[in-house]
């Protein structure tokens, strides 16, 4: 499967940035879900997009990949919680992007962990 493309600024990568780091907090301990497992691991990815995206302008969006399942977890969290403006500005993003390919996925009921 195709990972997701979509434009972020370097401020909305900080958010993203942020709460991919909190899931990687969480995910230490045995009990995590999987899916926070799945956000941890692309921390360290999403840690390099934004040092470089530091060193462009930061006022401009430039292009970032993210994986499919990064991409549907966040969209499907991201809408049974309150989030930053940023973070929704992502959320419109991703929601365009998987609704574009067909692959956005049925809201259910989240436990959050």
């Amino acid at each position: 499967m195709e990972p997701i493309k979509i434009k972020l600024t370097y401020w909305e990568l900080v958010h993203l940035r942020d709460y991919l780091f909190q899931a990687f907090q969480i995910a230490r301990n045995p009990q995590a879900r999987e899916e926070l497992i799945v956000l941890a691991e692309f921390l360290p990815k999403a840690e390099q997009q934004l040092i470089t995206a530091g060193r462009r302008s930061r006022s401009k969006a430039y292009l970032f990949t993210l994986p499919l399942s990064v991409a549907r977890i966040l969209h499907r969290r991201w809408q049974q919680q309150p989030i930053t403006a940023e973070m929704q500005m992502i959320l419109n993003a991703l929601d365009y992007e998987l609704t574009r390919c067909g692959m956005k996925s049925a809201t259910g009921r989240l436990q959050l962990l």
